[in-house]
C-alpha cells in the first residue's frame, strides 16, 4: 500500500499495567522468517483489549518536564583532575543536565553580532566540553529551514519554470529557493577577496613609513619623520583587515554548507517523491508519451537513424537506459552530493578572477609595466587550464555512465542474492562486477591526474610569474624599493590560493552540472497518468467499461554477453539493413513481476508482446466481496494492480467512487517498528490499532519482543516470519481506513487456522462495510464471497455468484477441480518439511514466552572524556 504520510502526535496511552505479562503491540522474531504462521491465537485472545505498558527505553516518547539524568554522570573527580578542573574556567560550575526535549536552533533569534561571530553557537559548544553531547542537546532546525518546507518551494518553482518552457528549470528553481542565502554568501566571499588583496598593497604603505622613519633617525641632515600615529593607523587598518577577511571567509563558509546541505536535503526529497509517482514507462526505458511521434505511438519506430551501441562487457548495458533502481539511488546518493560540495565553493567561480584583476591592477601600481611580463606568463597558462578543465566535463559524464552499471549490476546482485547462491554464481557476477570497476578506476584515476596537473600549474604559476616580473623589474634600471618590492611579493603570494582553488571549483562545479541535468531528467520523466473518473457520490466503488491494460517491459541488453552474441550481433546488423521499420518490441510494455503474468527475468528482447488486461466489464458495490480467481498466470494479480494504477491504460473508462488501500502478495515491510508499520503516518487511534491487532492474529505475538510494538524491525523484515509480515500488510491497509480494500492473496503465507481467523475477524469483519476485492487461491472461502470473478489469460471468462457458477458452468467446475488438485499436489509435496518447521517454531515460540530476547536496536557505545594514549601510540605507529 501506497500512501503519504503524515506528521502526528500519538494520543496519550493508559497508564502502564504492574503485571509483566502485559501485551505489547509487536510481531514474533522468527527463527525462520520465511514459514508460515504456527501460532495460536485463542490464548491471547482475550488479553488483546488490556493497556500496551510504555517502555522506559530510549526509543519511547519522553515524558513531561524539561530535564532528565545525565547518563555520562560519574564520581567526584580526584587528584590531577581536579586541580585541572580547578584551574580550567571552561570547568567551573555543575555539568548542565540533558534537556527532556529538543529545541529549536538559537541562530533564528539571535543578534547581527551573535550571527557574524557564531556567538550562538557557544551554549551547545560549553555543553560538549562539559560532558558528551546526547541527541537532545542538538538543536532541531528552524521552522523555516525544514526539508519539507523548502521542498515545497522549490516544486512549485520547478513546475512553474517546467510549464514556461525554462531551459533548466532545476537549476533556477534551486536558485529561486535558495538565493537569499545563497548570495549573501557570494557577497560575504567577495569582501573577503577585497580584503586579501589590499592587505597585502597596504604592507607597502607601512614598510615605506618604516624606511622614512629609519631615515629620519639614522641618517644626518635628514628631515622630519612621520608622526608615529600613521604608522598606528596603517597598522591597526592591516589588523582590521585581517579580521574582516576572517569574518566574510567563515560567512562564506557556512552560508555555502548550509545551502549545499538544505540543496541536497530538498533534492533527495524530490527525488524520492518522484519514485512515488514515476511511470512503469519511464522506468522502462520507453519514450514518454508527451512527446511520441505518430509513428512510434502506433508501434513502430525506425531503425536506421538508431544510435550504434558500443561494443561493452557483460553487465554493461547503456546507465540511460530507464530509470531502475540502481539508477535513482545513485541520483540520492552521489548526485546530491556533488551538488551539495559544488554549493560550498561556487563563488568562488566569479570572485577569484575579481580578485586576480584586482591584484594585476596593483602590480602594476607597485612594479609599472615589469607586471606584465608575470601576467603574461599567467595569459598563457590559461588556455591550457581551460582546456584541461574542459576535458574534466567530458570525462565525467563518461564516469556517470559507469558508476550506474556498476550500482544498477550491484542492487540486482543483492536482490537475487538467493538465486547467485543457489546456482553457484558468485565467481561470473563478481568477475563482471569487478570489470565494470575496473573500468571506473582506471577513468577515476585519469581524471584525478588531469586535476592533479591542473592544481600543480596553478600552484606553481604565481611563482614563476612573480619571478619573471622582478627578473624584469631589476633589468628596467629600476631602484629595489623594499616597499613596492615585499608589497607585490605579497601580491604574487595572495594570488596562489584563488588560482589554486579555480580549478578545483571548475571541476566541481562541472560535476554538479552533469548530475543537475541528471536530475532534472529524472524529475521531467513522464508520470503515472490518472486516467481514471472518480465519482464519490456513484452507487458502485468501482466500474469499468471495456477497459485494457498493460504492463510495461525493462530493456537489458545482456544478450551481448551470452556464449554466440557476437554471432547474433552479426545477425541483426544484416537485418537491418534490409528494413528499416521493425515492430516495436518491448522497451515499455513488459511487466518487472506480477504473480506471473508474462514475468520476463532476462531483459533481452524477444519480441514478446507483454501481458494485457483486456476487455474488461464490471462493477462491484461499495460493500461487496469479490474473489478473483484463476489458474496461475491468468491474471489475479494484474486486475489488482491495474485497479490500484500500476498498470497502464490502454483504452476503455474505469470510474473509482472511493480511496484505495491496497495490500500486495509480497508483503512490504519499513525498516521502523511494529507501529510504525500498521500506522504508516495515520494518527494513533488505540481503540481501532487494538481491534485491529486482534482481528489480523497478531495477539500470540505481542508479548514477545524486548519493546513490544516499539520494537524495530530489520531491513525487509528480516527479522520476522512471511506469515508476521503479511499480517502487518493487511493490519496496514485495514488501518489506513480506505473504502476500497485491494487483497493480493493475503492468506497464502499464513496457516489455515490463522487464516481462516482473519477471514472472519477482517476481512468480513472490520471490512464488512467495505468494498473488498480478493484475489485467492483459497477455494473454501468463494462460497462465503458475494460474487467471483473468473479470469483466463488476461480476460474475464465470468462474473457470478458462486452457488450459480458451480451449478451451471461445467468449466468453472473443472478448473476448480484442476486448481484444487494442484494445491493438493503441492501441500502433499511440502507436508513433512512444513510440519518440521512448525514443530521448531513451536519450541523456539516457548522458549521466547520464558525470555524475551534482546532489541534488535541498541544503544551504541561510544568512548567519552580523553583519548587514551593507546590511539596516540597507533597513530604513531601507522604513520
Amino acid at each position: 500500500m501506497s500512501t503519504l504520510g503524515h506528521e502526528r502526535e500519538e494520543a496519550p496511552r493508559p497508564a502502564a499495567a504492574a503485571d509483566d505479562k502485559t501485551d505489547r503491540a509487536g510481531l514474533v522474531e522468527s527463527q525462520n522468517p520465511g514459514d508460515s504462521d504456527s501460532d495460536s491465537v485463542s490464548d491471547h485472545e482475550k488479553r488483546i483489549g488490556e493497556p500496551i505498558e510504555k517502555p522506559t527505553t530510549h526509543s519511547t516518547a519522553h515524558s513531561g518536564g524539561s530535564e532528565r539524568e545525565d547518563p555520562h554522570s560519574k564520581p567526584a573527580p580526584t587528584g590531577w583532575q581536579r586541580w585541572s578542573e580547578t584551574l580550567n574556567p571552561l570547568k567551573w560550575g555543575a555539568r548542565p543536565p540533558v534537556p527532556r526535549e529538543r529545541s529549536v536552533s538559537q541562530e533564528h533569534n539571535a543578534s547581527f553580532l551573535s550571527k557574524v561571530t557564531f556567538q550562538w553557537m557557544a551554549p551547545l559548544m560549553r555543553v560538549g566540553y562539559m560532558r558528551p553531547l546526547e541527541l537532545n542537546d542538538v538543536w532541531l532546525v528552524s521552522p523555516d529551514r525544514t526539508a519539507e518546507v523548502m521542498s515545497r518551494k522549490l516544486q512549485a518553482s520547478f513546475r512553474k519554470r517546467v510549464a514556461r518552457g525554462d531551459k533548466y528549470p532545476l537549476l533556477w528553481a534551486i536558485h529561486e529557493t535558495f538565493k537569499f542565502e545563497f548570495w549573501i554568501g557570494g557577497f560575504c566571499r567577495l569582501c573577503a577577496e577585497i580584503f586579501s588583496v589590499f592587505a597585502p598593497f597596504a604592507l607597502r604603505y607601512l614598510i615605506r613609513f618604516a624606511t622614512e622613519a629609519y631615515y629620519a633617525r639614522h641618517m644626518p641632515h635628514s628631515s622630519q619623520g612621520p608622526h608615529v600615529g600613521k604608522g598606528l593607523g596603517l597598522a591597526f587598518g592591516i589588523t582590521v583587515t585581517q579580521i574582516l577577511q576572517s569574518l566574510c571567509t567563515n560567512q562564506f563558509i557556512y552560508r555555502g554548507m548550509m545551502v549545499g546541505g538544505q540543496c541536497r536535503a530538498v533534492l533527495i526529497m524530490a527525488i524520492f517523491e518522484k519514485s512515488m509517482k514515476i511511470s512503469g514507462r519511464a522506468k522502462a526505458g520507453g519514450n514518454d508519451t508527451r512527446v511520441e511521434s505518430t509513428d512510434d505511438s502506433a508501434g513502430t519506430i525506425k531503425k536506421k537513424g538508431a544510435p550504434k551501441k558500443s561494443d561493452k562487457g557483460a553487465g554493461d548495458h547503456d546507465g540511460d537506459v530507464g530509470w531502475g533502481n540502481g539508477r535513482v539511488v545513485n541520483l540520492m546518493g552521489t548526485d546530491t552530493y556533488r551538488i551539495d560540495q559544488a554549493s560550498g565553493l561556487f563563488h568562488l567561480i566569479w570572485t577569484s578572477p575579481v580578485a586576480i584583476l584586482i591584484t594585476l591592477a596593483l602590480l602594476l601600481v607597485n612594479l609599472t609595466y615589469s607586471a606584465l611580463a608575470g601576467f603574461g606568463l599567467l595569459v598563457i597558462g590559461a588556455p591550457i587550464l581551460t582546456k584541461a578543465v574542459k576535458s574534466l566535463f567530458v570525462r565525467r559524464g563518461a564516469i556517470n555512465k559507469i558508476t550506474d552499471q556498476r550500482v544498477t549490476l550491484t542492487q540486482e546482485i543483492l536482490q537475487g542474492v538467493r538465486f547467485v547462491k543457489y546456482f553457484g554464481w558468485e565467481g561470473s557476477f563478481l568477475e563482471r562486477l569487478g570489470d565494470i570497476r575496473k573500468r571506473e578506476i582506471r577513468a577515476i584515476q585519469v581524471l584525478l591526474a588531469i586535476r592533479g596537473a591542473i592544481n600543480a600549474v596553478s600552484m606553481t604559476l604565481p611563482i614563476f610569474a612573480s619571478m619573471l616580473s622582478f627578473i624584469t623589474f631589476s633589468l628596467s634600471k629600476h631602484v629595489l624599493d623594499p616597499a613596492p618590492i615585499f608589497s607585490s611579493l605579497a601580491l604574487f603570494n595572495s594570488l596562489r590560493m584563488p588560482l589554486m582553488l579555480l580549478p578545483m571549483v571548475i571541476s566541481q562545479v562541472t560535476d554538479a552540472w552533469s548530475s543537475v541535468g541528471r536530475i532534472q531528467e529524472y524529475l521531467m520523466a513522464e508520470e503515472i497518468k490518472d486516467d481514471f473518473t472518480w465519482d464519490y457520490e456513484g452507487r458502485n466503488a468501482v466500474e469499468t467499461k471495456n477497459a485494457s491494460f498493460t504492463w510495461e517491459t525493462t530493456t537489458t541488453p545482456d544478450a551481448k554477453d551470452t556464449k554466440g552474441a557476437k554471432k547474433k550481433q552479426r545477425v541483426a546488423k544484416n537485418e537491418e539493413k534490409h528494413a528499416t521499420i521493425t515492430p516495436r518490441t518491448a522497451s515499455a510494455d513488459k511487466p518487472e513481476s506480477a504473480e506471473g503474468d508474462a514475468v520476463g527475468s532476462s531483459g533481452i528482447l524477444t519480441g514478446q508482446e507483454p501481458f494485457k488486461l483486456s476487455n474488461l466489464n464490471f462493477s462491484i458495490g461499495r460493500n461487496e466481496l469479490i474473489a478473483v480467481i484463476g489458474r496461475v498466470g491468468s491474471g489475479k494479480s494484474s486486475l489488482l494492480a491495474a485497479l490500484a494504477g500500476d498498470m497502464r491504460m490502454t483504452e476503455g473508462e474505469v470510474t473509482i467512487g472511493a480511496s484505495r488501500a491496497f495490500c500486495p502478495q509480497y508483503a512490504w515491510i519499513q525498516n521502523a517498528t511494529v507501529k510504525d508499520n500498521i500506522l504508516f503516518g495515520k494518527e494513533y487511534n488505540a481503540e481501532w490499532y487494538t481491534k485491529i491487532i486482534e482481528s489480523c492474529a497478531l495477539g500470540p505475538d505481542l508479548e514477545i519482543l524486548p519493546q513490544g510494538d516499539l520494537t524495530e524491525i530489520g531491513e525487509r523484515g528480516i527479522t520476522v516470519s512471511g506469515g508476521q509480515k503479511q499480517r502487518l500488510n493487511i493490519a496496514r491497509a485495514i488501518y489506513f481506513g480506505s473504502d476500497i480494500v485491494l487483497l493480493d492473496d493475503p492468506l497464502s503465507a499464513v496457516d489455515a487456522h490463522v487464516g481462516r481467523h482473519i477471514f472472519d475477524y477482517a476481512i468480513c469483519g472490520l471490512l464488512k462495510d467495505k468494498c473488498r476485492i480478493l484475489a485467492t487461491h483459497q477455494l473454501h472461502v468463494l462460497s462465503r464471497c458475494d460474487r467471483i470473478i473468473w479470469l483466463e489469460d488476461g480476460k474475464i471468462e465470468a462474473i457470478d455468484t458462486f452457488t450459480n457458477l458451480i451449478t451451471h458452468n461445467e468449466a468453472f467446475s473443472n478448473m476448480m477441480a484442476t486448481i484444487s488438485q494442484e494445491k493438493k499436489e503441492g501441500d502433499e509435496k511440502d507436508k513433512d518439511d512444513v510440519k518440521d518447521d512448525m514443530e521448531d517454531e513451536k519450541k523456539d515460540l516457548k522458549k521466547s514466552k520464558k525470555k524475551r530476547g534482546a532489541a534488535l536496536m541498541q544503544a551504541e557505545e561510544r568512548a567519552v572524556e580523553s583519548v587514551p594514549w593507546s590511539v596516540y601510540g597507533a597513530y604513531i605507529s601507522a604513520s
